[in-house]
């Protein structure tokens, strides 16, 4: 599966998606092969049963081999990209729709690929720009492991330890689990513990989890908090936490 360049455009791949589409229609070997590997209509047909396609179809397997179920949503991530990138210069006008939403999507681990992958660089970017993002809600308050932000969100209100919110509708433990943060912020290891204990006490659900659909047929998988600690993190704190609370 290719991944993204350092700068990726949306330009550049709707030219790539074009280019797709010249090669198919000229029969080349390597772009029939990509078309049966990524496109699910085409999957089971030789060379000779692969019809004449559209550009949606080229734009399709685009996304598809870069791990997004549609064109749309791809494009819609490389201008997300895009927009982050104008934000790294402190004088530009750019702005984001909304930057909570977007900050939990990039503080959480990729849904889309390798759940290992990723890094900071666009959560903490976006935080610099919009501070207040950081005490926003339970959810942003459960990636960033902020304890006493957390608790205060429960004081108001205990069922929000289980309510679904965010742009992913998790609930707090779940992207809690998922967060970023949790691999690669060594500083939070020990609030991580603290916070998720806060969640579990007001009655988070240690098996809690989202459900990933993989394969073709699509068929559901849970991706679990536990999953999430010890497969992905490797954090022996949270994991034991979840593991004396029943996971």
């Amino acid at each position: 599966m290719p991944e993204l360049p350092a700068r990726p455009s949306l330009e550049q791949y709707k030219k790539q998606a074009k280019e797709l589409l010249r090669a198919v229609e000229v029969r080349n070997l390597h772009a029939l092969d990509a078309l049966r590997r990524w496109h699910p209509r085409f999957r089971k047909l030789t060379d000779d049963q692969l019809p004449a396609i559209t550009l949606a179809d080229a734009q399709l397997v685009l996304a598809r081999s870069h791990a997004f179920p549609s064109w749309p949503k791809f494009a819609a991530h490389l201008e997300t990209l895009a927009t982050l990138r104008a934000l790294e210069d402190p004088s530009t006008p750019a702005a984001l729709r909304d930057p909570e939403a977007l900050f939990l999507e990039f503080a959480s681990v990729e849904r889309n690929g390798w759940h290992g992958s990723g890094s900071l660089q666009q959560a903490n970017l976006i935080l610099a720009r919009y501070p207040h993002v950081a005490t926003a809600s339970i959810c942003t308050a459960a990636v960033l492991a902020d304890e006493p932000t957390l608790r205060a969100f429960l004081a108001l209100d205990q069922n929000l330890a289980t309510a679904p919110g965010g742009p992913h509708q998790w609930n707090p433990l779940t992207y809690l689990a998922f967060s970023r943060y949790l691999r690669l912020d060594q500083s939070r290891s020990d609030s991580f513990v603290s916070t998720a204990r806060a969640l579990l006490d007001a009655g988070a659900d240690p098996n809690t989890g989202w459900t990933e659909y993989i394969d073709d047929p699509p068929r559901p998988v849970l991706e679990s908090a536990i999953y999430a600690a010890a497969g992905l993190a490797r954090h022996p704190g949270l994991t034991r936490l979840l593991l004396e609370r029943g996971a």
